[in-house]
């Protein structure tokens, strides 16, 4: 008898009703999804403090680092990470070839220095001619 008071379509609103209802039921009461952890056994072992993470890191402070000589880094006295001084040696560089360049120059002004000397001795000897007149020149000076 109640359902010959009701329409059809007030029987589908109803019906639509409950199933929405207990989608909605089911939807907010189940259980949330149990994180899955990571375990592992208990061990002994050195302690790590690192941070693993991603993003940009920029210096406090820049620097610019030069050298008075150019050449091939022989050793470093520093690491990554060390606070260095002004004026501190961070580095030595291999002096080889600068001294190599240096004996080549030293034994060319050697080489200059021998000629110069040469020069001079050959100089004094032509100017102790000049003065010194020859035998032959007084005697054709008599008969002249």
């Amino acid at each position: 008898m109640l359902l010959k008071h009701f329409s059809r379509r007030a029987i589908a609103l109803a019906v639509l009703l409950i199933v929405t209802l207990t989608l909605a039921l089911v939807f907010f009461l189940r259980s949330p999804d149990v994180p899955d952890y990571v375990t592992a056994p208990v061990r002994k072992g050195d302690i790590e403090n690192s941070v693993l993470a991603t993003g940009r890191i920029d210096a406090i402070e820049r620097v610019n680092v030069g050298a008075q000589v150019s050449g091939q880094v022989k050793s470093l006295k520093v690491k990554l990470g060390d606070h260095v001084t002004k004026g501190q040696s961070i580095a030595d560089i291999d002096d080889v070839p600068q001294r190599n360049e240096l004996r080549n120059a030293e034994a060319a002004l050697n080489v200059v220095k021998a000629d110069l000397q040469a020069k001079q001795a050959l100089l004094k000897q032509s100017e102790l001619r000049f003065k010194t007149p020859a035998p032959d020149a007084e005697r054709r000076c008599q008969f002249a």
